[in-house]
């Protein structure tokens, strides 16, 4: 019986090109077929939505039309007014730019209804917001909240979505079921707990933080192949807020490269239909 295999992505907020890279190479190299479970924290959540809808080149299209201004939309009113009043729950737990852009952005490339109906798996992690503590926040010490895409309606897919990429201190919390949740990364920022509980034993994982690593030690009985690309730490923190076209572009050429090295070793690409070669095996043999 052949290996079924589950796709983790995590987040990286700008490096999250580099995933759609990736996807590319496990085309190419004939994986995508074998996965049937997704899961995915802040940008990986948004890529697992496109992935779920299977079109790589809609995706590629949507990253190109990424740039810092559609998706940093400083609000300077709203961080402004409570800072007058010193309303310091409202400082440190409200974001400085809109969440308007990435919005935008969903609603129109997004099928909801396509996602909700995917026989693939999908999960997005995000992170219950804690009353005001924020230590927990800067340490990473939050609760992942797996919330599976599958079945749901398309308002709250929109909101999981939005919920998992809410980066604190950039990006407002945003509310679902009546709890407000931020960017599933300040929990679990590599989402394999979820897929793995559900009995998965193998992966494809792209991690996009090098300082972040998979704690596989947890998953000793997994076959896990690792896909990260080679950033400094000053590259790393830096990455995360560059949505600049050629920062993009740099990352999905980067994150194909980076895959199809790392699948090399592990399977055989699958080779292009050759249209002469079929054309041959057509004619008469004094043709050939």
């Amino acid at each position: 019986m052949e290996k079924t295999w589950a796709l983790v992505l995590g987040g990286g907020g700008g490096k999250g090109a580099y995933q759609i890279g990736v996807w590319k190479a496990l085309q190419e190299y004939g994986v995508v077929q074998k996965i049937n479970a997704v899961a995915g924290t802040s940008v990986g959540a948004l890529n697992t939505g496109l992935f779920i809808q299977g079109d790589w080149e809609q995706a590629r299209k949507i990253w190109g039309m990424v740039d810092n201004s559609s998706i940093l939309m400083l609000d300077k009113a709203k961080y402004l007014e409570p800072l007058k009043r010193f309303q310091l729950k409202r400082i440190i737990t409200d974001g400085v730019f809109s969440n308007q852009g990435l919005l935008s952005m969903l609603e129109t490339h997004v099928d909801f209804e396509k996602i909700s109906r995917s026989r693939l798996i999908a999960i997005a992690t995000c992170s219950k917001m804690p009353e005001l503590q924020l230590r927990k926040m800067l340490k990473r010490q939050l609760d992942p909240t797996y919330f599976r895409l599958n079945g749901q309606t398309p308002d709250k897919i929109k909101a999981i979505l939005l919920a998992s990429s809410a980066i604190p201190f950039i990006f407002d919390p945003v509310e679902i079921d009546g709890s407000p949740y931020v960017d599933g990364g300040t929990a679990d920022n590599v989402p394999i707990r979820p897929l793995y509980n559900l009995g998965y034993r193998h992966f494809i994982v792209v991690n996009l933080d090098m300082y972040h690593r998979l704690p596989r030690e947890q998953f000793r009985d997994a076959d896990i192949i690792e896909i990260m690309p080679a950033h400094t730490r000053t590259e790393n923190i830096a990455g995360i807020l560059d949505f600049s076209p050629a920062a993009i572009q740099a990352q999905i050429e980067r994150g194909y490269k980076d895959a199809a090295l790392t699948l090399s070793a592990r399977f055989s690409r699958e080779e292009k239909p050759n249209f002469l070669k079929k054309l041959k095996q057509l004619l008469p043999g004094k043709y050939c």
